[in-house]
């Protein structure tokens, strides 16, 4: 909600003075001094400030007040006399300070600032222990900043840095205003020259208050993080009192590490909706001006959060958060990345082969029914086996003939049967027949699958893979193979039962785990290639 502080300024002196009468002749006062009295005075002056500042904007969102900046002290004043025949001598006051700052996104910046602004009848006011009250003299005052010269947001661009700065303030009496001015140059990120004029009212012979010019002059040096000042400030009515002003400060780096956090939806995820809120919170609102979600400028609230609604298609996506200062460099900027794949209203979460079944849909390779569902524990033909293989390979143009008497040219899975044929991964009947609407059988699935994949038959000899297959199975040598590949882990501890019809939910969870698909299954869960 915005910045406070707390201040506080002290002065004080204290001193032995010579002590002494006063004594009147008439119509006159005499001090007559002592010769051996003395006394002991003290003045003591302090302040306690509470401060405030904000940008306009976090109040009253507007076009007008994106570029304003409001603040205040609230002062408490503790002042103190004490000393021999002093009565009354502490009194305390409350005042307040108000300010503007006007800072475009370009070369200059205007301020506004009311001093001492609290009426009397409200406490404006300093009261004495005598019961003395003492209004605090209001000022105004009035600046501007002028970047003449820099590497962004200056009115000429150049390496150096230059800085104009002009105040004006008045006590609303019966006297000119006074003018202060002063020149900054930075010929180098670590070093600053100054110079100005630092007006003072003086007396004049004929009474009146003018204004008289001091002269200032000071460098800068920064090493790190460490800052060392020198300023040099002439009094021209009193020259004993031309000062020196050292300084050193130690100015730690505190920006904040993470800018822009993500909420939903997490970085490499997986989902299914058509349309979904990407939802967020900008941090640091201090640097970020500017936040992209997918390109497109996004809105964030007084309190950073942002929301807005994106569309992944179905496929690998990549949404970029980006944010930018006010010169459109990117500060920060977090993709991300999700995978939307094809939900069947009939494969439901939990379901044992739900992801292989999906990643197939999203590769093309498999499909659901007109009506949106997949009928997992449906058969599955031998043409459509073909179908669901052939689709895995790239695509030809080569025309395949198909030679079985029973698949006319004009078979939807005409061309997927004559590749699969000509690349030996099926089998005619005898009499030169496919049967390609025929339901394939368990042992028959496992066949032309692990001939598809190309797995090494007798990759495992085992003499009985299943209990329920016996050794002179005509599949026996594919089973094996397609067991000791890690296609058959579902059927672990259970019977394989070879002349079940084969479930396209299997057909699914096996194709998955041929080295062709798992490696394009493997590529779209690679989040660092999106």
């Amino acid at each position: 909600g915005g910045a406070i502080g707390a201040g506080f300024v002290g002065s004080g002196i204290s001193a032995v003075l010579q002590g002494g009468t006063i004594e009147a002749v008439g119509d006159q006062f005499f001090l007559i001094p002592s010769t051996g009295e003395t006394n002991s005075y003290s003045f003591s002056d302090s302040v306690f400030l509470l401060s405030y500042g904000t940008a306009a904007r976090r109040w009253w969102p507007n076009d007008w007040t994106k570029d304003l900046y409001i603040g205040g002290n609230l002062k408490f004043f503790l002042v103190n006399l004490a000393g021999p025949g002093v009565s009354g001598g502490d009194a305390r006051g409350n005042e307040l300070d108000l300010g503007l700052l006007y800072a475009p996104e370009n070369y200059y910046s205007l301020g506004l600032n009311l001093q001492n602004v609290l009426p009397f009848d409200f406490g404006g006011k300093l009261v004495y222990g005598t019961g003395n009250q003492e209004a605090v003299p209001a000022v105004i005052k009035v600046g501007s900043r002028f970047h003449l010269l820099g590497k962004k947001r200056a009115l000429w661009r150049n390496d150096h840095e230059l800085d104009l700065l002009l105040d004006y303030d008045s006590s609303f009496r019966a006297i000119p205003g006074l003018l202060h001015a002063g020149v900054e140059w930075r010929p180098h990120p670590l070093f600053a020259i100054r110079t100005g004029i630092d007006q003072e009212m003086v007396g004049s012979e004929s009474g009146q208050l003018l204004p008289y010019n001091n002269m200032t002059a000071g460098v800068g040096l920064v090493y790190r993080d460490f800052r060392f000042d020198y300023a040099y400030h002439q009094y021209q009515v009193f020259r004993e009192n031309d000062t020196h002003y050292f300084s050193l400060s130690y100015l730690p780096k505190t920006e904040i590490k993470e800018k822009i956090r993500v909420l939903t939806p997490s970085d490499k995820s997986i989902v299914y909706e058509e349309k979904m809120l990407l939802t967020g919170l900008v941090l640091d609102r201090v640097s970020i001006k500017k936040l992209l979600v997918g390109g497109v400028n996004t809105a964030f609230a007084k309190d950073g959060k942002f929301g807005r609604e994106i569309f992944p298609r179905p496929a690998k996506n990549k949404i970029m958060v980006e944010g930018q200062d006010e010169d459109g460099l990117t500060l920060e900027a977090h993709p991300v990345r999700l995978l939307r794949l094809k939900a069947f209203p009939d494969v439901p979460a939990g379901y044992w082969v739900k992801r292989p079944i999906e990643f197939l849909a999203l590769l093309g390779i498999i499909g659901g029914y007109p009506d949106g569902t997949f009928k997992p524990e449906g058969n599955i033909t031998r043409a459509e086996m073909c179908a669901l293989l052939m689709r895995t390979r790239p695509a030809t143009a080569r025309l395949f003939k198909v030679g079985f008497k029973d698949v006319a040219a004009r078979h939807w899975a005409a061309g997927y049967i004559g590749r699969a044929a000509d690349e030996g991964v099926v089998k005619g009947y005898p009499g030169n027949k496919f049967i390609p609407n025929g339901n394939i059988t368990r042992a028959e699935g496992v066949a032309i699958i692990v001939r598809f994949a190309g797995i090494t038959q007798e990759a495992s000899r085992l003499e009985k893979p299943f209990a329920d297959v016996p050794g002179r199975h005509w599949a026996i040598s594919e089973i094996n193979g397609a067991r000791s590949a890690g296609l058959l882990d579902y059927l672990e501890g259970k019977a394989f039962e070879p002349n079940k019809k084969l479930t396209r939910a299997e057909a699914a969870e096996m194709l998955a785990k041929t080295a062709g698909v798992k490696k394009q299954i493997d590529d779209l869960l690679d989040w660092e290639r999106y």
